[in-house]
């Protein structure tokens, strides 16, 4: 089967979006005969890597093709004149012209990052079998939590109507109506598209892991200090008030019986907020704030914790969480959108979504539980590792995202 995969973003060695296109081109090319249109500015990265890691990834590698929009739209872009979703739109219409004279030889489309419900591809008159996702992009932040907005919280609002809205948007119909299989993100995206499309809706998570990160499970870290990690970008989605009220609340619990520290690693709007209320809680003794540093670094950061704190209201899934489970390392998280679809109370303890005082109440006392169970820590990190080796290593996925293309082949 030739498959043609159009991934905006694809990098190596990169989470979020762009380790999503590569995850997924690396591990379907095993299985299909797979070409893959990315970002011009994708290229050097791309070839790089592939050139200094011969073995990479142990199969067959991908075709790529590289096509950018204009230097006047790039240019645009770069000033945020041109928002991200019109370039996109611009990037992928230029792929489909740029290319045009090849698609013809290919049995199926796939249009897979960046695929959100307000525009979740552009393959409307295709006489091919079309596979769009996952989708995601339909969590919307609880009004429990919408104060962490501050002045910007009318925007969240505008979103999440936009979002509630979405079965009345033509081109999203279009992409969706024309598709022969759709594929959700999370639980959450693929019962809200299956409200119009349950015949041709599946559910398989967009991110995954390579096997060789999934690592055995090493000796704990010492136990007289319980240490967690917050990774993520410092902006109210993100939750970083509910890490930073859990921590202070935790050490109010524990006193002299267990110190604690939380090394919080980001960038984003909300910085100097966040220093801010490091010291007005008074745990700047406990709380260690991380700017930047490199992917060996961070793997450390995570290797060298007990568990790890996301605490995000508003995420598709969490590319982090993964980074965590692989390491065999408990989470503390909200039950909710694709974090709780990824864990369960075997792998981590889950904090469902209410009023924020009970839900920071709640996440401090889930870590006093673990800082005062070493045994629970250990047994909830192995079953997270074991989760993600069943479930979202790359190879894996890639069996189940072809199981999907050969249904959308039948179904023409």
């Amino acid at each position: 089967m030739k498959v043609f995969m159009t991934a905006y973003a694809c990098e190596p060695e990169k989470g979020s979006e762009p380790g999503v296109g590569w995850g997924w081109a690396n591990g379907l090319a095993s299985h299909v005969e797979l070409t893959v249109a990315t970002r011009a500015n994708n290229q050097p990265v791309i070839e790089k890597y592939y050139a200094e890691n011969p073995d990479y990834p142990g199969g067959t590698r991908p075709e790529f093709l590289y096509h950018d929009p204009g230097a006047l739209a790039i240019w645009l872009k770069k000033k945020g004149i041109l928002p991200t979703q019109a370039f996109f739109a611009l990037w992928k219409l230029g792929v489909m012209w740029r290319f045009r004279k090849q698609l013809g030889g290919f049995d199926l489309f796939h249009h897979m990052t960046y695929s959100s419900i307000r525009l979740p591809g552009l393959w409307w008159f295709s006489s091919k079998p079309v596979v769009v996702g996952p989708v995601g992009g339909t969590s919307t932040v609880s009004p429990n939590y919408i104060s962490f907005y501050g002045a910007r919280a009318w925007k969240e609002k505008v979103r999440a109507m936009m979002i509630r809205s979405w079965k009345w948007v033509p081109w999203v119909r279009l992409s969706l109506g024309r598709a022969d299989r759709i594929v959700g993100s999370n639980s959450e995206a693929t019962n809200m598209m299956a409200e119009l499309y349950d015949d041709k809706v599946s559910y398989l998570m967009e991110i995954g892991v390579d096997r060789k990160d999934v690592i055995a499970q090493e000796a704990m870290p010492s136990f007289d200090r319980f240490e967690l990690v917050w990774i993520g970008m410092v902006e109210p989605w993100k939750g970083w008030i509910i890490a930073l009220k859990a921590v202070a609340r935790a050490k109010a619990i524990l006193g002299a019986e267990k110190p604690i520290r939380l090394r919080m690693l980001g960038r984003g709007k909300d910085e100097s907020a966040a220093a801010a209320m490091v010291a007005e809680l008074g745990i700047s003794d406990e709380v260690q704030l991380l700017k930047r540093i490199p992917l060996e670094e961070l793997n450390q950061l995570i290797i060298t914790s007990h568990a790890m704190i996301f605490s995000s209201v508003k995420d598709t899934s969490g590319t982090v969480v993964l980074e965590a489970m692989c390491k065999g390392k408990p989470l503390i998280c909200l039950n909710h959108q694709g974090v709780g679809d990824m864990t369960t109370e075997d792998t981590a303890i889950r904090i469902e979504v209410g009023p924020l005082d009970e839900t920071v109440e709640n996440f401090a006392n889930a870590i006093v539980t673990l800082a005062r169970d070493e045994a629970l820590v250990k047994r909830l990190g192995e079953a997270s590792r074991e989760r993600v080796l069943s479930d979202y290593v790359w190879d894996e996925k890639a069996k189940k995202m072809n199981k999907i293309y050969q249904q959308a082949l039948r179904s023409k």
